[in-house]
């Protein structure tokens, strides 16, 4: 097991968890979106 190898590992672990909290960040705020705007046009009246 070589430090470089470790490095790299570790490096790509970081990147994979840096995008997984992008695309879940991505999520909640896309839900959070779509729930104002069903509750503004839930609270016109038609």
């Amino acid at each position: 097991m070589s430090h470089s190898f470790i490095c790299l590992k570790y490096t790509r672990l970081k990147v994979n968890l840096q995008r997984a909290t992008e695309q879940l960040l991505l999520f909640v705020s896309a839900i959070a979106y779509f729930k104002i705007l069903f509750f503004m046009l839930s609270q016109k009246s038609f």
